[in-house]
């Protein structure tokens, strides 16, 4: 029996441009509550035509042809046990997949994180925050087709100072810019829930009457040299149309094209949504990204790529005054430090492990360290209070 699970993350929709809409043979799982305002019971349909039952999300230019010559980041060499997820609680700050090196923050404190994690959790039903590591697919994109599982998963936290979102950043490894094709992107489960139903701290979307304007964008900030290139938006969730039967909540992977942004040498990612009060945006800020599709530069210095993670200590973090960090072997580094939207504020071309950093002179909130050693080139963040 062919489960609506895997119809649903492997038919995706055709906004696939390989998939042609005017030709696509769609097979739907429709759930029960996409529907509740017509129907009042499951509905497992075919359709065979190119009028469709709801909502087609926008095409998103061309997915790179397999023949293409890509360097592709699809999170696969990172292990993990089936159904398990890594969200940073080793303390080593960052995790590498390809050439794209992926910052995060793990309080030991409070025994949460922010920024990247990885998973190849696979429920796509489960409601609520102990969930927040699952994509609403199930699985990572094509699994039976890559024999991949992995995904990676964001969570953009709220500065509670000023109540903004802050930017989730995606380095290279070596430094060097390189024009990003794209990549497939899709909701996690605990926001499409949480979005479709409403729970203690969200509202559901279109509310009652389905007639509220509501949304959750993706923002995706192209940098480079501390400037930006090009930002491209990409609706997780529109509940914007007239129509009602047209608003969505994305289910599937989507490909997002990426490749207006030019050159660039990190991306900052980062959300939006309707549902926002006095503390901030209320919808969960998760969302999950797989095969990132990255055009190969002829000076990609290969050999400086860190493909294992790499222990990194800054300490205390987060920090008032001062930190300091500690790498593996103790070598001395090139460190530089950015703040929001990839601005350097600070630059240290010999420094030795465990020296004193001042900080307090640095605005409240999250950094990004970028460390250069003999070793290679990686990233980690931290927080000044």
């Amino acid at each position: 029996m062919i489960s609506a699970k895997w119809l649903r993350n492997n038919f995706p929709e055709p906004s696939h441009q390989w998939l042609l809409p005017e030709l696509c043979i769609r097979l739907s799982a429709t759930i029960e509550n996409h529907f509740s305002k017509f129907f009042m019971k499951k509905i497992f349909s075919f359709t065979f035509f190119v009028f469709y039952a709801f909502a087609v999300l926008p095409a998103q230019s061309s997915f790179p042809a397999p023949s293409d010559d890509y360097e592709i980041s699809d999170f696969e060499n990172l292990s993990l046990e089936p159904y398990s997820f890594w969200n940073g609680s080793d303390l080593s700050g960052v995790f590498n997949s390809g050439i794209l090196s992926f910052p995060n923050f793990y309080n030991e404190s409070w025994g949460s994180w922010s920024g990247w994690a990885y998973s190849n959790m696979a429920d796509d039903s489960t409601a609520g925050f102990m969930n927040q590591y699952s994509a609403i697919t199930g699985s990572g994109f094509d699994t039976i087709a890559s024999s991949g599982s992995n995904y990676g998963v964001a969570y953009v936290p709220v500065d509670f100072m000023t109540t903004e979102n802050i930017p989730v950043p995606i380095y290279f490894s070596d430094s060097i810019a390189r024009v990003i094709k794209g990549f497939f992107v899709t909701n996690s489960t605990y926001a499409a829930l949480s979005m479709e139903f409403g729970d203690d701290f969200t509202r559901k979307f279109g509310g009652e009457s389905g007639d509220d304007p509501d949304f959750l964008k993706l923002s995706v900030f192209g940098f480079s040299d501390g400037n930006i290139t090009e930002t491209i938006d990409f609706y997780l969730a529109d509940f914007r149309f007239e129509d009602n039967t047209e608003d969505y909540i994305v289910k599937t992977w989507q490909w997002l094209e990426l490749s207006s942004l030019g050159e660039v040498d990190s991306l900052f990612l980062n959300l939006a949504s309707s549902d926002a009060g006095i503390y901030g945006m209320n919808t969960p800020g998760y969302f999950c990204i797989d095969q990132i599709y990255v055009l190969p530069s002829e000076n990609s210095g290969i050999g400086n790529q860190l493909t294992e993670k790499v222990s990194i200590t800054i300490f205390p973090n987060p920090a008032a005054e001062e930190i300091r960090i500690k790498t593996s072997g103790n070598k001395k580094s090139s460190i530089t430090i950015f703040g929001l939207f990839g601005k350097e504020v600070l630059a240290i071309p010999d420094y030795e492990d465990g020296e004193n950093i001042p900080v307090q002179h640095f605005d409240s909130g999250v950094y990004v360290v970028k460390i250069e050693n003999q070793e290679g080139i990686y990233a980690t963040t931290f927080v000044k209070k």
